[in-house]
């Protein structure tokens, strides 16, 4: 019985390791800080497990500005102007063989930047015709409620053949500028 268990544990452990995602997230789990002229900011990563090809990374963001009595404070990601559709966290995707979605901070002439890469497809990731979408937000302080977002700037198709990988990566010729 305690060999069957044992063979047991050493196929599951097999699985999960030929069931994980091809490349790393940008940001492990756990905390990562970053500085530039405006504060600093705290990229908290946390691993959610389903127990099969569809795990994920959930990132969160905390920014403590320069010169401010306020603290921390929770950074939404915002896709509108009207600040409507606040989103708290970033979501990764992946499959057995490729990274589906993922995001990377950047300081851009001193300012933080959220770059979010996703594969756009219509049936299926595999299929030939998958571009990746480079979206990228700036942080800024509103003007209404003083509150820290990161706000939708731009959006740009990086066409076929492209890997998340290659979008996210600052020194790539895929950069935003």
């Amino acid at each position: 019985m305690m060999r069957l268990q044992l063979s047991i544990r050493a196929v599951v452990l097999a699985l999960a390791l030929v069931l994980s995602p091809a490349e790393a997230q940008q940001y492990p789990g756990g905390t990562h800080r970053f500085e530039s002229p405006q504060g600093e900011l705290a990229i908290h990563s946390g691993f959610v497990n389903n127990w099969n090809a569809h795990t994920f990374n959930v990132y969160s963001f905390l920014f403590k500005p320069v010169n401010s009595e306020l603290g921390w404070q929770q950074v939404p990601v915002v896709e509108r102007n009207d600040g409507s559709d606040l989103k708290f966290t970033v979501l990764t995707a992946n499959t057995v063989d490729f990274t589906l979605r993922d995001a990377r901070v950047a300081v851009v002439h001193g300012t933080f930047e959220l770059w979010v890469a996703q594969k756009i497809y219509k049936e299926s990731p595999y299929d030939d015709n998958v571009s990746v979408q480079l979206r990228r937000y700036v942080l800024v302080q509103t003007e209404d409620e003083e509150r820290w977002v990161f706000q939708y700037a731009s959006s740009r198709d990086l066409g076929r053949g492209t890997t998340i990988e290659q979008a996210l990566n600052p020194r790539s010729r895929m950069k935003t500028k």
